[in-house]
C-alpha cells in the first residue's frame, strides 16, 4: 500500500468572482507531495505549480510562500495538474495524508467549482488521514499544533522553506515517520510534553527554548 503525504498552497479567488467564491474561497497554486514505501520512507516526490483561473496571487500569499504570479503564469491548469498528480500516485489503494484536513476540503471545493470528478480521487477522499490529529493525539494534547510548532517542538531543523508545498510535505512525512518509532517519538517530544504538563524537577529554563507563539498555541 502506498502512502502519499500532500501539501497544497493556495490563494484567495479575486472578489470579482463572487459566485465562484461562494463555492470555493481559494485556488490551488502549488501541489507538493511525497510517496512513502512500506517503511514510511520517502521514495518519490511530486512538485508542480498550478495556473489559477480566477486568482491574482495575494501579497500576503507571496510573503508567506514566496510564490508570485509570474511563477504560475506558464504552469498547467488545475485539471491537467490533478490528472498528472493522480497518475503519479499510480495506486488505487493509496492512502493520502496531510497536516489537518484543510487540503482535503480545498480539493473537494475546488473540484466542485471546476467540475472535476475523478473516481480515483474520490476514493482517496474516503481514506484520508490527518497527520496533525495523529501527532497531537500521540502527544496527549487536546489542542492541535501547527506544523511549525511541531517541527520546532521536537528539536528538528525544518528542511527547506516553510509554506512551500514540497518542503512542507517532506517535513510532515518526517513527523509521520516518528509515530512509528515509539522510542524516538518519546525522546523528541519530551520537551513539548513537559512544557504542557511540567514535572516537579523541570527547571524554568525549559520554557526558554519555546517562543511565545508556541506557548500561546498550548494555552500558556
Amino acid at each position: 500500500m502506498t502512502e502519499i503525504v500532500l501539501d497544497l498552497e493556495f490563494s484567495p479567488i479575486d472578489k470579482e468572482y463572487g459566485e465562484a467564491r461562494r463555492v470555493c474561497h481559494n485556488e490551488i497554486i502549488q501541489i507538493g507531495a511525497v510517496k512513502l514505501d512500506e517503511n514510511h520512507e520517502i521514495i518519490d516526490r511530486f512538485n508542480e505549480y498550478v495556473k489559477p483561473q480566477m486568482t491574482h496571487i495575494a501579497k500576503k500569499v507571496t510573503a508567506l510562500t514566496g510564490i508570485k504570479d509570474e511563477d504560475v503564469s506558464q504552469a498547467k491548469g488545475y485539471i491537467e495538474v490533478m490528472n498528472s498528480f493522480i497518475d503519479w500516485i499510480d495506486d488505487e489503494d493509496a492512502i493520502l495524508l496531510s497536516w489537518s484536513m484543510e487540503d482535503l476540503n480545498q480539493l473537494k471545493q475546488e473540484g466542485k467549482l471546476k467540475k472535476y470528478n475523478n473516481l480515483r480521487l474520490n476514493k482517496y477522499f474516503s481514506k484520508w488521514k490527518d497527520i496533525q490529529k495523529l501527532f497531537t493525539k500521540n502527544m496527549g494534547f487536546s489542542r492541535p499544533l501547527s506544523l511549525d510548532t511541531a517541527v520546532r517542538g521536537v528539536d528538528y531543523k525544518f528542511s527547506g522553506n516553510m509554506h512551500t508545498g514540497i518542503d512542507d510535505a517532506i517535513n510532515e512525512a518526517y513527523l509521520y515517520q516518528m509515530l512509528f518509532n515509539e522510542t524516538l517519538f518519546e525522546e523528541r517530544t519530551k520537551p513539548l510534553r513537559e512544557l504542557f504538563e511540567p514535572s516537579p524537577d523541570v527547571t524554568t529554563s525549559l520554557g526558554d527554548i519555546f517562543t511565545e507563539d508556541i506557548k500561546k498555541q498550548l494555552g500558556f
